[in-house]
């Protein structure tokens, strides 16, 4: 009897034990299964790295056309101040000589300064037709 009962005891120590291994499962990974696995994950980074340089490529884009497109702006606005000042400054040299209250002194220190205003009107235009290019 009692070689019965160890043989029992030892019997089920033996079943628990494969019992136990079996239900662990645990899968070791071989070489070629863990390259696979770092092909899968770099293949994601790579992925989600281009995906991201290509949002922030977009957003450049975006923030360089909306320089340039205010820029612009500004151009046409300075392109339009200086053909006022150049209006303006022709209709009082007009004036002074109608009226013969302009000395000849004042009179050519006004044609200089329409001169360089119009260089510089000619100065932005230049610069606005390169903006509208590249727009």
């Amino acid at each position: 009897m009692r070689k019965l009962s160890l043989l029992v005891v030892m019997f089920l120590a033996v079943s628990m034990g494969y019992a136990q291994n079996n239900s662990s499962n645990t899968v070791e990974l071989t070489p070629e299964m863990e390259k696979k696995e770092m092909k899968a994950v770099k293949k994601k980074v790579d992925k989600a790295e281009a995906e991201a340089k290509k949002e922030r490529m977009e957003a450049a884009k975006l923030k360089k056309e909306a320089k340039l497109k205010k820029e612009l702006k500004d151009r046409e606005k300075a392109i339009s101040k200086k053909e006022k000042e150049i209006k303006k400054l022709k209709e009082k040299l007009n004036k002074g000589i109608e009226k013969g209250t302009l000395a000849p002194v004042s009179i050519t220190k006004m044609n200089e300064k329409i001169l360089k205003a119009e260089k510089d009107l000619a100065k932005n235009q230049d610069r606005l037709q390169k903006l509208k290019r590249k727009l």
